[in-house]
């Protein structure tokens, strides 16, 4: 669909288009035998974020790997909880290069894992969902509360759409591991003050959360667990492709169209393009 907005300054006519052409497809990524922990509660919490049917349901075994990846998707969430978390490695460690492109050129990445048997290296510049030596026998890395890093309380998965989220919340485990490397902004944080639970990293276009949470079905209080989780799946919706990887608007151009605050716009033939931010007097 495209809307215009006609305005008229002096003589001049500004033509302000806003497009919604970038696919908003969404999936859901985990091991052939199943959920992890053999939780309905992942199906739950994808139908309650997009409605059901609006979303895939793949496997790590079976997927298209370039089809997912593609220009169709917006969102993927890709889970290795429990003891599929060497599958779930395995697959971003012959896929990284595919899942890194896909995030900068303007993909949204959600990947979680709270394993039994091993760390889970995502890439990105080094970033690990760290279970940590010896596995899950003391879960070294686990964590059974959680709660909202100390100034991250107005990020918008903690505000809405669906609501009360709460600040703080339990679970046997809430979390099995912790996140090392450049996983850029901390989010959630386990016992003790220093885990990270969950971080956010802006990759090129795109961006990625990193977990190392349980299914929510352990998790409490309820609704509270439910909608932190809802909202963090909305979050990760819509995308925008990002200017930097479109191509060079074509020879004469006057107004192209890259995002609804962010466009090419003709300077003149002698000085080429420039990009404008902002929808009011950018």
């Amino acid at each position: 669909m495209k809307k215009h907005l006609f305005i008229l300054i002096g003589s001049i006519i500004i033509s302000f288009i806003n497009t919604n052409a970038n696919a908003q497809g969404v999936a859901y990524i985990h091991d052939q035998g199943g959920n992890a922990w053999g939780a309905n509660s992942y199906i739950t919490d994808m139908d309650g974020a997009f409605g059901a049917g609006n979303w895939q349901n793949v496997t790590f075994q079976g997927v298209n790997v370039n089809a997912l990846f593609s220009a169709a998707n917006c969102f993927i969430y890709a889970d290795g909880g429990a003891s599929y978390d060497i599958s779930m490695s395995n697959f971003f460690a012959s896929n990284q290069v595919v899942i890194q492109n896909w995030v900068t050129n303007g993909g949204h990445l959600y990947a979680n894992s709270a394993g039994w048997y091993n760390d889970v290296p995502v890439g990105f510049g080094g970033v690990i969902i760290f279970l940590g030596p010896g596995g899950c026998g003391n879960c070294a890395n686990g964590s059974p509360t959680a709660s909202i890093t100390a100034g991250q309380n107005a990020h918008p998965s903690f505000n809405g759409p669906n609501n009360p989220v709460g600040t703080s919340w339990t679970g046997n485990y809430f979390s099995h591991d912790c996140i090392n490397g450049p996983s850029g902004t901390q989010l959630e944080t386990g016992s003790g003050g220093n885990t990270k639970i969950l971080t956010e990293l802006n990759y090129g276009g795109g961006k990625a959360f990193f977990g190392g949470e349980t299914a929510t079905q352990w998790h409490s209080p309820s609704p509270q667990v439910y909608n932190l989780r809802k909202n963090q799946f909305a979050y990760m919706v819509p995308c925008q492709p990002p200017c930097a990887t479109k191509l060079a608007p074509a020879l004469l151009a006057t107004n192209v169209h890259c995002n609804d605050s962010m466009r090419w716009r003709k300077v003149s033939v002698a000085f080429g393009y420039r990009v404008y931010l902002g929808t009011n007097n950018p």
